[in-house]
C-alpha cells in the first residue's frame, strides 16, 4: 500500500528502486531505468554508467565482487547445477539474478591470477594461509562443493553465506 518492502530475514527495506538495486544488483541509475522500463515510461537524457566503474570500491569490496563473479560463473558446470537446480529445485534465472555460486577450491588461484596479493586475499577473509618453510601457502576460505550466496548492498558484495549440501538438515 505504501510502496515499500521489508525483508524479514535481514534488515533490508526501502522503496521499489532500493529493492531493484538490492535484488537485481543495480546502481541507483540502473534501478530507475529498470523501473521505468517495466512501467512503460521512456526516460530522456539519462546516462547509464558502468556499474563497477561508477562505484568507488575498497580493495576488500573489489576482491569480494571478483569472488562473487568467479563463484557464479562456475556454478553451472562444477556441481552447482546438480544441487541447486536438480536437488533444490531452484530456477536457473533466479540463480543468475541473485548471482548464486558454487565453490570449487580454485578461488585463491583465480584471484592471484587477477593480480591480488596473498596479503590482500588474507585480509579480505576469503583466503587462509600459513608459512611453510619460508613459503606462503594459501587456500580458499570456502571449501570445495558449497553453494555460495553473495549478499549485495548498492552494488557491493558485503558478505557471503554458504550452504553445505552434504550436511544433514534437521
Amino acid at each position: 500500500e505504501q510502496g515499500l518492502y521489508k525483508c524479514f530475514q535481514c534488515p533490508a527495506a526501502g522503496d521499489l528502486f532500493t529493492f531493484y538495486q538490492n535484488y537485481l544488483h543495480l546502481s541507483s541509475t540502473d534501478a530507475l531505468k529498470h523501473g521505468a522500463e517495466r512501467a512503460g515510461i521512456t526516460l530522456k537524457g539519462l546516462k547509464s554508467p558502468n556499474n563497477s566503474a561508477a562505484l568507488d570500491l575498497t580493495m576488500r569490496e573489489t576482491i569480494f565482487l571478483e569472488a562473487a563473479k568467479y563463484y557464479h560463473c562456475h556454478m553451472l558446470d562444477n556441481g552447482g547445477k546438480e544441487y541447486l537446480i536438480g536437488r533444490r529445485g531452484h530456477k536457473e534465472e533466479v540463480l543468475k539474478d541473485m548471482m548464486i555460486g558454487w565453490s570449487d577450491g580454485g578461488l585463491v588461484d583465480h584471484l592471484l591470477s587477477k593480480g591480488f596479493t596473498p596479503e590482500q586475499l588474507k585480509a579480505s577473509g576469503l583466503a587462509k594461509g600459513k608459512d611453510e618453510g619460508g613459503k606462503q601457502v594459501l587456500w580458499d576460505f570456502f571449501g570445495k562443493g558449497l553453494a555460495i550466496f553473495p549478499h549485495f548492498d548498492r552494488g557491493r558484495v558485503v558478505h557471503f553465506t554458504q550452504k553445505d549440501p552434504e550436511r544433514v538438515q534437521e
